[in-house]
């Protein structure tokens, strides 16, 4: 289970962007969904994902893949009665609304440990390259207020 758990997240990054500002970016809001989906729950972590996916940028790309991956996990361990893997976001959300408590709760635990491998995965992909974004960040922001100290002066 770990191991598809594992694949399905790699799959969310995708190809892996070298660009160390968008690196930071992506490996933060993907870390950030296991959090927003235990404090607001699936229905409303994925429709926030789902106003964000898109076919612009690496992160509404990631994004938008993260909806299809969960569709199709859920459909393919047959979590949610009448999910198919090319049923639409909104279909999805419509079932889960619906769905019981129990089924609910299963379905959320699935993709709790989806997000947990999605976070891990993110933070090995782009830990460095965020990293040295901050470090450029700093070291920026370093030089720009020592100029503004020595025209002051």
């Amino acid at each position: 289970m770990d191991q598809q758990m594992a694949a399905q997240a790699e799959r969310v990054i995708g190809p892996v962007v070298t660009n160390p500002q968008l690196a930071k970016r992506l490996r933060t809001r993907m870390r950030q969904f296991p959090m927003r989906l235990r404090s607001s729950g699936l229905v409303a972590a994925f429709a926030f994902a789902e106003s964000r996916s898109g076919n612009g940028d690496p992160l509404e790309q990631a994004y938008t893949r993260l909806c299809e991956v969960i569709i199709q996990h859920v459909s393919q361990r047959d979590l949610l009665p009448g999910l198919t893997a090319q049923s639409t976001p909104r279909e999805f959300l419509t079932m889960l609304t619906n769905a019981g408590l129990t089924t609910y709760s299963r379905v959320s635990a699935e993709i709790d440990l989806l997000a947990g491998w999605l976070s891990r995965i993110a933070d090995a992909y782009y830990g460095k390259l965020a990293a040295a974004a901050r470090a450029e960040l700093e070291e920026t922001t370093e030089r720009t207020v020592g100029e503004e100290v020595e025209e002051q002066a």
